[in-house]
């Protein structure tokens, strides 16, 4: 079984879009809680979300390629 090319991009970029929505969401979160609220933490933490969406985005895609 082959991914269609057009809407799998959607898909792909929907995806990412909800795992970095989620990912901020935990960060919002410990925000509340009192972690994290100075310039540099929140810098640095704008990186890792990106890379943490991006990883889960793609080892979902992996998962689901190899199971369909």
């Amino acid at each position: 079984v082959t991914l269609d090319q057009g809407w799998s991009r959607e898909v792909f970029g929907f995806t990412l879009a909800l795992f970095l929505h989620a990912a901020t969401g935990v960060r919002h979160l410990l925000w509340d809680w009192g972690y994290g609220l100075n310039k540099e933490a929140a810098t640095r933490t704008s990186y890792w979300l990106i890379g943490i969406a991006v990883g889960l985005t793609v080892l979902t895609w992996i998962g689901i390629v190899v199971l369909v």
